[in-house]
């Protein structure tokens, strides 16, 4: 594919077609190996369609098989331990480090156990005698019944009979009693909240607006360049057969260092 991109070409290539070659391929690169994980070595017959054929070694057919569980039948308890322990191991005594490691770990001394959700009564709290005082609270509460009114039901706590007698009922009140029950005046400076809901006047609801309203009130439009002035972007004859000065056409170079010669 190279050959055909250099071909016909003199000189340097660009750096594009150099960017467009494709990468080669390693020196030890074989084509159509089937298999990535055994090396079937260079000198296979690779026109042959056989596949490749995997062997494991010894050690993974053993790992391969399944753990011998010693004669083991299914829902059949196992009676004894599989490993046989010795006599020496049996009669051993232990050691004072073997039994000190032997022993539970001690709780902290601060933890204290849950405690049960049924409340446990005391043999005492069971065959205690209540004072004359506990005795006393546990009555129900005195309900003062007082005398009905005429034709009133027991349920009707607000029937009951006044206990205020005939001359007060018929009392008149004092000059002093009757200035204290008039009501508190607000002070001088006091308004009142004003209403949400503002009332118009005739005046206003039949007012006709002038014509400078009527102009300020229109919505302003907002016309195009073109509908305005359809010159706008004419170049006038001067303006095309203008010289530029040597500076502007300095300034109009680009710079040096945005300059690429190009190969």
């Amino acid at each position: 594919m190279s050959a055909i991109l250099l071909e016909g070409r003199s000189g340097s290539i660009p750096r594009v077609e150099t960017l467009s070659l494709p990468k080669p391929s390693h020196r030890d690169y074989v084509e159509d190996k089937r298999s990535v994980y055994w090396d079937n070595g260079l000198s296979k017959n690779w026109p042959c369609e056989e596949p490749t054929k995997f062997a494991g070694s010894k050690r993974v057919e053993d790992l391969s098989r399944h753990k011998d569980l010693q004669n083991f039948k299914e829902n059949q308890d196992r009676p004894t331990a599989v490993t046989t322990v010795s006599d020496a191991a049996q009669k051993a005594t232990a050691t004072a480090r073997v039994e000190a490691l032997a022993q539970p770990k001690q709780v902290h001394r601060t933890w204290e156990p849950p405690k049960a959700p049924q409340s446990v009564v005391s043999e005492g709290a069971k065959n205690a005698e209540p004072s004359s005082r506990i005795e006393q609270l546990a009555k129900p509460k005195a309900v003062h019944e007082g005398p009905l009114k005429d034709g009133a039901d027991v349920c009707e706590w607000s029937e009951w009979k006044s206990n205020v007698s005939e001359a007060a009922k018929k009392a008149e009140p004092r000059e002093r009693t009757e200035n204290l029950a008039i009501a508190k005046e607000p002070p001088s400076r006091y308004k009142p909240a004003k209403s949400p809901y503002w009332s118009s006047d005739s005046k206003v609801l039949n007012y006709t607006a002038t014509e400078r309203l009527g102009e300020l009130a229109e919505p302003r439009k907002h016309k195009s360049i073109h509908e305005e002035d359809p010159n706008t972007w004419r170049v006038s004859a001067a303006a095309l057969s203008y010289a530029a000065s040597e500076r502007t056409s300095e300034l109009a170079q680009p710079l040096p260092r945005k300059q690429r010669v190009r190969e």
